[in-house]
């Protein structure tokens, strides 16, 4: 018997709020689960973008679901520059298949923005 043993050794260290690109103001997921074994999931996030890698991460926001098990509603979407508030409306949104599903035959679908303009 011909036995390997690898010893890997991982170093860390913990990030600090210079290093970071977005800071998290708020989140919360509220899960409602149905009788019938169905569930509401309602997702709240606000961020504040601190480094342009922030930027290049949340500009383009998509939400990934299931089409064959699951409903999509944004509910609100909105964003923030200098104050003021820039609602995103359902227009500014496209619900599309993705373009490469990794996971067998279910059909993975994406809401991305389509443009947010003044």
């Amino acid at each position: 018997m011909l036995a390997f043993f690898v010893a890997s050794t991982a170093e860390a260290r913990w990030s600090k709020y210079e290093g970071a690109s977005v800071e998290v103001k708020f989140s919360n997921v509220n899960i409602n689960v149905n009788r019938d074994g169905t569930y509401e999931t309602e997702v709240e996030l606000q961020a504040k973008i601190l480094k342009e890698s922030g930027r290049d991460r949340f500009s383009l926001y998509s939400l990934i679901y299931n089409d064959d098990s699951a409903d999509l509603t944004v509910l609100e979407a909105k964003t923030a520059y200098n104050g003021e508030e820039y609602i995103v409306t359902e227009d500014m949104m496209e619900d599309k298949p993705l373009a490469s599903p990794s996971k067998g035959f279910d059909q993975l679908r994406q809401v991305i923005p389509t443009s947010i303009t003044n």
